[in-house]
């Protein structure tokens, strides 16, 4: 009885002692904050990384819509070439990844918007001739637009699986710059 009794009072001892030592605090609570600072830090990374990547995107759709807008008159080579080189604004990021579409938008004397041509790369042309939403401040009777639209996804090179595609856009419209028009031969 007596051997046990110094047992527990030995363990009691040993851990009042444990509890008394500072030395291994430090590390503990390092080791529990560690994963939420790295969580933080990768997190504005990415933050980071999609805001440049967003900027990329806008300076790609202005770049589309500004070489368009100051044509006379265009044809598909050439609305092709303006729009396979705004790969090279999102750069370095993945080309691929980039939808855009350049658009003419004509209002007609009642006000409805239609679109006149429609170029894409990695997405869908519009339809000539089909209707088209434009903000109403934008609408006047007998305008013509360009209309350029971006989208792009990003995936997040976080480790783990960690967090999922994020789909960046932008658009922009703008009047033409030289004519009242700009014709497009050849395209649907």
């Amino acid at each position: 009885m007596r051997r046990q009794c110094l047992k527990l009072v030995h363990r009691l001892t040993r851990l009042r002692l444990a509890l008394r030592e500072r030395r291994a605090v430090a590390m503990v609570e390092f080791a529990l904050v560690l994963p939420v600072i790295l969580l933080l830090y990768v997190s504005s990374v990415e933050l980071t990384n999609a805001m440049a990547c967003q900027r990329k995107i806008g300076a790609a759709t202005r770049f589309v819509a500004d070489l368009v807008s100051q044509t006379i008159a265009t044809d598909p080579g050439e609305l092709d070439n303006i729009l396979q080189s705004s790969k090279l604004i999102v750069s370095p990021y993945r080309a691929d990844a980039l939808s855009m579409t350049v658009t003419a938008i004509q209002f007609s004397e009642n006000g409805s918007a239609a679109v006149v041509w429609s170029k894409a790369i990695n997405a869908q042309s519009r339809a000539s001739g089909s209707p088209i939403t434009v903000p109403a401040d934008l609408a006047e009777k007998g305008r013509f637009l360009i209309y350029a639209d971006a989208s792009y996804v990003l995936r997040p090179a976080t480790p783990f699986g960690l967090s999922m595609p994020i789909t960046l856009s932008d658009r922009i419209y703008m009047s033409p710059r030289v004519s009242k028009v700009i014709a497009c031969q050849g395209c649907p």
